[in-house]
């Protein structure tokens, strides 16, 4: 692998083997996936010379790295352990393309389809509250960092645990001005995780999240309404945040005061896996050549479309770079302002 003398944009997050039930009834095994496989796919549509930082387990597939590695990707942060870690992770897609992560027997009897030796044993779920903010197999440490990747200048954070959250953005800014970027993984996007918000917040370019977790997050404060919400999140730290809604995105930019949006669908929505880690992966790609958060969402978007047009992991990594350029030039003209909503005010009249 050909080392670049500099890596502009650093990742960081995990890698995954998915088992997928296709909303037409049909199995993909193993295929490459985990947030990092799709936020670098989202994000060599604006930039080919990358680092990715993950760990994996002895069992975890070369090629998949391999493949990485052909179109000039740099994986030396990847850490692979001598232990096996447990890399698999199924979906099921019902008629209406909603997803369920477990009993995945009961899934492929339905479907009248084999089960992969590989899911023998599988079992899904969140680690419980006690964990969150413990060190797990896939937990992130300074070692693992390769040195010239924190002279990058462009980082983002896949959901990942909170350690790996609070910890490793430090080491980065102790290098100089960055601008770190982070998807929030629901697991802490809990009321009892609001304190501690502040933690993972402090000096976050963009902050990442899905409104379903961001309403789970403030489920038992006093602050409900959407923007003042992320008002409060930015007051806490953050730049900007952005919020995953249906068919759209929301970001807010505390600098400025403004709201954004840009409502995007792909005209095959074939596939729904890894849509938002390719659209942080493209967001940040073209942030990294603009510094404009409209160029931005836009790229993310059009990255988003072209993984939703198929369930082949490699369909997007194919796409001709005009067609993307394309697509993004209409996703600019897509992007809106929002106008702030004022709360209306009872005034009551002297006596």
């Amino acid at each position: 692998m050909k080392i670049a003398p500099f890596l502009p944009v650093i990742l960081v997050g995990s890698l995954r083997q998915d088992y997928i039930i296709t909303p037409q009834g049909s199995a993909l095994e193993g295929n490459p996936g985990g947030h990092l496989y799709y936020a670098a796919v989202g994000l060599q549509f604006k930039e080919k010379q990358f680092g990715l930082v993950s760990r994996i387990g002895s069992n975890y597939p070369d090629e998949i790295l391999e493949k990485f590695r052909s179109i000039g990707i740099d994986t030396r942060g990847i850490k692979r352990v001598q232990e096996a870690i447990d890399h698999r992770f199924f979906i099921h897609y019902d008629a209406n393309n909603e997803k369920d992560f477990a009993h995945p027997l009961a899934h492929f009897a339905a479907e009248r389809l084999p089960l992969p030796k590989e899911l023998l044993g599988y079992i899904y779920k969140s680690p419980p509250f006690r964990q969150l903010d413990q060190r797990g197999p896939e937990t992130i440490v300074y070692r693992d960092i390769p040195e010239d990747y924190l002279d990058g200048t462009f980082i983002h954070f896949c959901p990942h645990d909170f350690l790996t959250h609070t910890l490793i953005p430090q080491n980065f800014r102790n290098q100089g001005i960055k601008r770190i970027m982070l998807r929030a993984n629901p697991d802490y996007m809990i009321p009892q995780f609001l304190p501690k918000m502040s933690s993972l917040l402090i000096g976050l370019h963009v902050f990442f999240c899905d409104e379903n977790d961001l309403t789970t997050l403030f489920a038992n404060s006093s602050v409900t309404r959407f923007e003042d919400r992320l008002r409060t999140l930015c007051e806490a730290g953050a730049e900007a945040v952005l919020v995953f809604r249906k068919d759209e995105v929301h970001l807010y930019d505390s600098r400025r005061d403004e709201s954004l949006r840009l409502k995007f669908s792909s005209a095959r929505s074939w596939n729904r896996t890894g849509l938002k880690d390719a659209f942080t992966g493209g967001f940040i790609g073209a942030f990294a050549q603009t510094y404009q958060f409209p160029a931005a969402l836009a790229g993310g978007a059009a990255a988003a479309s072209f993984v939703a047009e198929s369930f082949d992991p490699a369909y997007a990594l194919e796409t001709i770079p005009t067609l993307f350029e394309a697509r993004l030039k209409y996703m600019t003209d897509q992007v809106e302002k929002i106008q702030p909503v004022i709360e209306s005010r009872r005034w009551r009249r002297n006596k």
